[in-house]
C-alpha cells in the first residue's frame, strides 16, 4: 500500500507525515510496517516524533519532516500529494506522483 493522499482535512490534526509511504506484507507476513500514533495525551516530543516523517517508511531529506507539527492536534506546512499515475501488472506495479 502506498499513501498518496492528501495529509488530512484543515489543519490534519489527525494526520501523519506520511506522504508516499509504504507499507508492504508478503505472504500474510507484515514487512514493512506503519508505526502508529504512540499515545495521544503523551510526551509531545514523542508523539511527534511517531507521526513525523522520519517514523515512516517513506523518504526524509535533511532530517526534516514533510510538515511542521503546530501542536498535538494540527501541522504547518502541508504537503499537496495526488496520484498521476498508477499501474499494477502481473510482474511490475508502476506508481508516479504529481509534483
Amino acid at each position: 500500500m502506498i499513501d498518496a493522499g492528501p495529509q488530512g482535512a484543515g489543519h490534519s490534526g489527525h494526520g501523519h507525515a506520511d506522504a508516499l509511504s509504504i507499507r508492504f506484507s508478503l505472504d500474510e507476513r507484515r514487512v514493512l510496517v506503519d508505526s502508529g500514533t504512540y499515545c495521544y495525551t503523551s510526551d509531545g516530543d514523542a508523539r511527534n516524533r511517531f507521526r513525523g516523517t522520519g517514523a515512516h517508511n517513506t523518504l526524509r531529506v535533511d532530517t526534516l519532516d514533510q510538515a511542521i507539527p503546530e501542536g498535538p492536534f494540527a501541522w504547518s506546512s502541508i504537503p499537496n500529494v495526488k496520484a498521476e499515475t498508477w499501474v499494477n501488472g502481473q510482474n511490475l506495479c508502476f506508481f508516479c506522483r504529481q509534483p
